[in-house]
Formats: structure tokens, sequence, C-alpha cells
């Protein structure tokens, strides 16, 4: 006999009904409920988010329209708004928390076999802004013109399933959810930077796991003793410390391990900090890399649109000439520099005006992906680095450095400031596509320039003019490319004009020719 079933049915048939039973059953929740329980609930969310659905409005309405078709998709019959409305402020999210947990530990002894990359089990904590429309969601605070969400994971790295997962709002810290992600013992727990809280490390020590993150470049330490490690290999250094600081040495009053690894094939070094005393210093920073590698798998997408900038750390350190000794109270900054940053710009009266920046400090340069505003690649520097340089230098980051990667990405987004013939070649040399913002080099007050000996001027954003016999401009239609031709055709009163470039040079020096 042939036994049909629908997509909607697929989807819900990795979960078991009786353990939702059973996690409703030992809340209480379907106590004296007659025609909404709790997996109807659950039934109906799905179905709202496989729909499209943004509101409870929209659930009831597109349930109306497939009445008929309701029954094969496992609901009964359609649900009404206050209904709907009603169950979800009394259900306890606790019933959906021990659901998933119930289908992750079936979802762990099915790949149960599978090999492990270390010894211990290992999970990568890492935290992502989901944006949201701050008209629509109002409840999610982010930013006064933005909201958002944040997911807090906490995922199997050998499996590359989520063991635990948190949704707050953007405005979160991820320190704040470190002890709801780090309860187990026993396994090896990898995050970046951003979760550096010794408070919670010290959780994790205490608990029997093992921690491997990055160093922060303030922080306060002295060197215990040396690790023994090879001279000639990627390990630069490796040694016992004691935190300093005045709340961090009490904060983790243990020893800790710091690994300085440099990567050849990108030239960069990276300090980590953990601690493992076991392991040796390559075993440390490949736990590091499986969590930057794995971007790839995980998220889709992840790397496709790329954006750069940098951006001035100003220090309020004392301005003193690196020959100077006479510093008792520790406050010089012998590595900031002096920068200048110039804004052009036109006046009420029409006059153009220069307002200058002076910044005494640091700049950092930085590369992340556009859809999930994870950093990919940095770089800190003195105020009065070129930016342009160090753009260049970050093309070679880790997740760009091979050719699978860097097929992924398709477009570098940059400013203004990054509008140059070396950045353009660079970037395009590394097979992306470079998309910049027109930098305005023509004298302040210009405003159009001729072109040769016509009638036709041109502004520095690519816009084509007709001047006639009263001087008065008129913009020309551009009529599209020409192929056979090779040129460009922008008409004006009736007329077409053909705009021929040559490909050696740039579209605004390139061969016109006025042909009616």
């Amino acid at each position: 006999m042939n036994k049909y079933t629908t997509v909607f049915g697929d989807l819900l048939r990795p979960l078991s009904r009786s353990d939702f039973y059973s996690a409703a059953a030992g809340y209480n929740a379907d106590f004296r409920v007659r025609t909404f329980p709790c997996y109807d609930l659950f039934k109906a969310m799905v179905y709202g988010h496989v729909c499209g659905c943004f509101s409870v409005r929209e659930i009831e309405a597109s349930m109306k329209a497939n009445r008929n078709r309701l029954y094969h998709a496992g609901l009964k019959q359609p649900i009404k708004r206050s209904t709907f409305c009603d169950a979800l402020e009394g259900k306890r999210h606790d019933i959906f928390r021990s659901v998933f947990h119930a289908i992750v530990e079936k979802a762990q002894a099915v790949a149960g076999k599978a090999k492990k990359k270390f010894e211990d089990p290992l999970r990568i904590i890492d935290a992502s802004v989901i944006s949201l429309c701050i008209q629509r969601f109002d409840w999610a605070k982010y930013r006064k013109t933005k909201g958002a969400v944040k997911l807090h994971l906490n995922l199997d790295g050998d499996n590359l399933m989520p063991f635990d997962a948190y949704l707050t709002d953007g405005k979160v810290h991820d320190v704040e959810q470190m002890q709801n992600l780090c309860q187990e013992s026993g396994v090896i727990y990898c995050m970046d930077r951003g979760y550096v809280d010794y408070k919670s490390l010290y959780c994790i020590e205490l608990q029997g796991s093992l921690f491997v993150t990055r160093m922060k470049s303030n922080g306060a330490y002295k060197k215990i003793c040396d690790n023994p490690h090879e001279t000639d290999g990627p390990v630069l250094s490796d040694m016992l410390i004691k935190l300093t600081g005045p709340k961090t040495k009490t904060y983790y009053p243990k020893l800790l391990r710091k690994i300085k690894y440099h990567d050849k094939e990108t030239d960069k070094t990276y300090e980590f900090l953990t601690n493992d005393r076991g392991r040796s210093a390559e075993e440390i920073a490949a736990i590091f890399n499986v969590q930057v590698e794995e971007l790839y798998d995980l998220i889709p997408g992840f790397g496709k649109t790329l954006a750069g900038d940098g951006k001035y750390i100003d220090s309020y350190a004392k301005n003193k000439a690196k020959s100077d000794q006479s510093d008792t109270d520790n406050r010089t900054e012998n590595d900031a520099e002096w920068s200048v940053k110039e804004y052009h710009y036109t006046d009420s009266k029409g006059k153009p005006q220069v307002k200058k920046e002076y910044h005494y400090g640091f700049k950092a340069h930085t590369i992340c992906d556009v859809g999930t505003e994870l950093p990919m690649a940095y770089s800190v520097t003195a105020a009065n680095a070129d930016e342009k340089k160090e753009m260049i230098k970050l093309l070679n980051c880790p997740l760009l450095s091979n050719e699978a990667r860097r097929k992924i990405a398709e477009h570098l987004l940059l400013d203004r400031g990054y509008d140059s013939t070396d950045m353009i070649k660079a970037v395009k040399s590394a097979g992306i596509a470079p998309v910049i913002d027109i930098r305005n080099c023509w004298k302040d007050g210009e405003e159009t320039k001729q072109y040769k000996n016509t009638d036709i001027v041109y502004n520095y954003k690519g816009d084509v003019y007709y001047v006639d016999d009263k001087c008065e401009n008129h913009k020309m239609k551009y009529e599209g490319y020409d192929k056979q031709k090779k040129c460009l055709r922008y008409s004006h009163d009736g007329k077409i004009y053909k705009i021929y470039v040559s490909h050696s040079t740039p579209t605004s020096s390139g061969g016109m020719k006025d042909c009616p």
C-alpha cells in the first residue's frame, strides 16, 4: 500500500511526540487544556516559520486559507488569534528547551561514533547578531535606529551540531551568557577574545574543563617560566604567566599558559591563552583554528561579501619622546603617533571649507563579513599608518589565504579613502571585485570639466551634460553600451552621441567622439 506524506510532516518526523508529551507533563502544561495543547502550539509556530509569517494575524489568515490541507499537515483546524496569543503567554519556554535537549541527545547518540578531533570533546562558543526592523520588532533593543537579537550558541565542534543555545536582545554582551553555555566538565571550550572574562574562565577551571581563547592586548601579567618548544618552528614563545592586574589577579589566581604562534601561510602572529598545560603549543593553535575554519560550513554565504574600514583609537597617555626615560607613573605611550584627518565641504555661502581632526593614538584596520558582521582579519597600527597599505596586507587573512576561500569572496566594500590604483589592483589580484566609493580629487569649487573641444561636460560622479549656446547644462540620457563599436551611447534633443572609451586608461580619460 502506498503511503503519502507532506513536507510539513517530514519536518516534524525527527521530533518524538512522546518526548514532547513527557516534557509538557513534567511542567503540568496541558492541565485542563482541551483544544490547544503544547504540541499543537509547537506545530503552529513551525507552520508560521515555514510560511514566513511575521505575526499571529498572518498565521491565522494562512491557516484559514489552507483549511482543507491542515489535516494532512497534522493540524486539526485553524487556530483563532486569541487562543494562540493566550497559549503563547501562558506556556513556559522550559518545555521547548527540554524538547531541544532531548533532540540533541538523540543526535549525539547517532553521531557518537564519529572521529573526534581531540581527546576531549570540543565545544565552540560564539554569538551572532541577527538584524531586525526596529519599527516592526520594537522589543529587539540594539541601537537607536536598528533592532536586533543575539544568538548565543554552544556548538559541538566534533559533530557540528548545536549543543545549547540562548536568544537575547542585541544589547546583551557575550560574557553574560558564558555561565549558561559553559556548564560541562571534561571538555574543551574554544572562544574568541570577546569572552575573555577571568571570573567566568576561572569557573571553567574549577569545574574541570579546559579553555582556549585569544589574549587581550592590554592584559597585565608577569612571566613565571618558559615551557620547552622548538625554536625553529611556528611557536615563538610558550610560557606560564600570572595575572598582575589589581582585579584580574583576584578573579583568576592560578597560573595560565600563554602561547605566541606565527602562521607562515598568512604571515600573522597570534597569542593564545589557555589553562591546558598537557598539550603541545601546535595542538593548542589547532583548537582555535577549528573555530575559524568551520564558519564557512556553518553559515551560508559566509565570506561572500566583505567590508573593510579603519578606526582611530585615541590614547590618553602622555606624549613624550621615545628617548625620554623620566616616566615615573608609567603613563607614557611610545608606540602612539599623531595623525590628521581632513573633511572637505561647502558651507551655506558656497565657499569651500576644510575641517581638520587631530588624533593621537592608534588605528584599527578590519575586514569583516557583511552578513554576520563577524571580523575575519584585523591589525592595529599607529594612527599615522596608511590605510590602503594595511588593507592590502589584510587581504592575506587566514580565511582568505587559500584559493577555495577566495573563490567564495565576491565583493569587497570600501569607502572613498581607499580609492587608489594600487588598492584596486590588489583586490582584483585576489580574485575579488572591489566596490569603492569615488574619491573627489578635483579642485575646490570645480563642479564640471569640459571634455576636449566638445560641447559636453561631466562631473566627478560620471554624469554627462550637454552645454547649449546659452551656456545651460542639459543632462544627457544614457542609451546603453554598444558592444560592436565599444562605446557608450548618450542622447540629447533626438541626437545620439557616442563616447569611445580606451580600455588601457580610466573611463574619464578615454577617447570621445561626437557622432550625432
